[in-house]
């Protein structure tokens, strides 16, 4: 997994490329923790191939820090399913 961080104004962007599963996990995570509190976060998933339950996690961990100033952009139909499935995308916002 790569993750590249783009900040905007007061909006932290992270671009997560490949994998987010067991092995991969911490890297996010420790990207997380070192953010700011009082900023928007966005997700883009445009280039995440895999979602484990331990991905998850770490989305639903990141809207209990952001709550409305966090979001997910550009998931793959293939992640958007898992998300469906397990109800993230009726409490978590989706953009693009």
């Amino acid at each position: 997994m790569e993750i590249v961080k783009e900040k905007l104004d007061n909006q932290i962007v992270l671009l997560i490329k490949g994998r987010l599963d067991t092995s991969s996990a911490p890297i996010l995570e420790k990207e997380i923790n070192e953010l700011e509190k009082d900023i928007s976060v966005v997700f883009d998933l445009n280039n995440l191939d895999y979602i484990s339950s331990v991905g998850l996690r770490l989305i639903l961990l990141t809207k209990k820090r952001y709550g409305d100033n966090f979001c997910l952009k550009n998931v793959k139909p293939e992640v958007l399913e898992i998300l469906d499935m397990t109800g993230f995308s009726d409490i978590i916002k989706i953009i693009g």
